[in-house]
């Protein structure tokens, strides 16, 4: 069996088209009398708050995925069904679900939580359980350090997010030379451990971290209060590292409704980004850019584009690449189910080697996770364009950016 709970994006090429085709098309001419069979998959959604957004889309990329492997022939022959439970939220939740995709639907692979608290509970029930897990989205820096074992993950920590955030700020120096720094981030313990590496890279870079505002979440007078601590604050860049709230303006349109707006705002969490009318200028982490050149080529970019449509983010490609990634290790491992079939799920994830995809590299180190390489989009003349590092620009960046007055 195989645990996948979801967590950060790729469009593979094998060539999108060639390289998958081949090795889907090795497992369906070494399948064995596989008439009736198919190859569960769980999946643990979570519908609640800001969660409720990235699970949408993560389904949206598991879903393109399961279309394209079973139109393809299926992992051995065999078509990939997918099986939903819901977590609640909750880390009780989440543990109760996986108890049932595996001891009610059988599953041989679990997608799953988006929240990087649930997750992390998930990581322990398999690890107890000895089914491998692959984590697509989360970002938290302490499951790859735990000694899990049994635990991929492909998403990039914050420590990898963050350090890509302040190379880009120097790579901007130039126009916005030496700016003093804010952080707003979210009330919880996700993102206090993202406070602590920016703190440490502010330090390291020698740059003045002069505020630090929590937002409580779902207490709008609270929320309102941070954000006017920060004004009055006035750091040159304002980090992000928040959930979006119901009903919540963007902040930029939120502070320049307080009569400021900061050199530049930048989004630490890419899962959470909304990039949308109200975003012009904002720069963002993130996995996946649209167009963005040096992944893979423009007809793989584009056939991806044409069947995700306008509503895929990072974490449908997030979603995609690991399914695909999934049906890959199973396809290796041969026999998945009885004795040793999960150790053998376990190898071939460990053995996954892919150069090219929407997401870049794929491979795993000993821990079980992935580096993909982080981007910098900003939203620039009405969409998002990649603007760092320098070999995936499409524009370059504003830095400083203009003032609402000036756009």
């Amino acid at each position: 069996m195989l645990v996948l709970a979801a967590g950060v994006g790729a469009v593979f090429t094998f060539n999108l088209a060639t390289e998958q085709r081949t090795w889907l098309g090795r497992a369906l001419g070494e399948a064995k009398d596989s008439v009736g069979c198919t190859i569960p998959v769980g999946v643990i959604e979570s519908t609640g708050g800001a969660e409720a957004a990235v699970a949408a889309q993560l389904m949206q990329g598991y879903q393109l995925a399961q279309d394209e492997i079973n139109r393809a022939g299926g992992i051995n022959g065999c078509p990939v069904v997918l099986h939903q439970e819901h977590d609640g939220n909750t880390a009780a939740g989440a543990r109760a679900a996986v108890d049932r995709l595996l001891e009610q639907a059988h599953v041989t692979a679990i997608l799953g939580p988006s929240s990087s608290e649930v997750a992390l509970a998930v990581a322990e029930e398999v690890q107890k359980r000895q089914v491998p897990l692959l984590i697509p989205v989360s970002v938290s820096s302490e499951i790859a350090g735990l000694g899990f074992t049994w635990v991929f993950k492909l998403s990039p920590d914050q420590r990898q997010i963050t350090k890509t955030a302040f190379d880009f700020l120097e790579s901007v120096s130039g126009t916005l030379p030496v700016p003093t720094l804010g952080l707003l981030r979210e009330d919880d313990p996700q993102f206090r451990r993202t406070e602590v590496h920016v703190t440490a890279e502010a330090r390291a870079r020698g740059l003045s971290l002069i505020a630090v505002e929590a937002m409580p979440s779902y207490d709008a007078d609270g929320r309102q209060r941070a954000l006017d601590r920060l004004r009055l604050a006035k750091p040159d860049v304002v980090l992000l590292a928040i959930k979006p709230a119901p009903g919540d303006p963007h902040l930029s349109r939120a502070l320049s409704e307080l009569g400021w707006s900061p050199k530049l705002l930048f989004d630490l969490e890419p899962e959470y980004g909304e990039h949308d009318k109200y975003t012009p200028y904002l720069a963002a982490a993130t996995l996946w850019v649209p167009g963005a050149p040096g992944r893979v080529t423009p007809e793989a970019d584009q056939a991806f584009r044409m069947r995700a449509g306008d509503t895929a983010g990072s974490p449908t490609v997030q979603g995609y690449v690991a399914l695909q990634v999934a049906a890959r290790a199973l396809s290796g491992a041969g026999q998945t189910s009885g004795p040793g079939g999960a150790a053998r799920i376990r190898e071939a994830l460990l053995g996954t080697r892919l150069d090219q995809s929407l997401l870049g590299a794929v491979a795993f180190d000993r821990r079980g996770q992935n580096q993909p390489q982080v981007l910098v989009a900003q939203f620039l003349d009405g969409r998002l364009a990649a603007v760092f590092p320098a070999r995936f620009r499409e524009r370059p960046a504003v830095a400083p950016v203009p003032t609402p007055e000036g756009r």
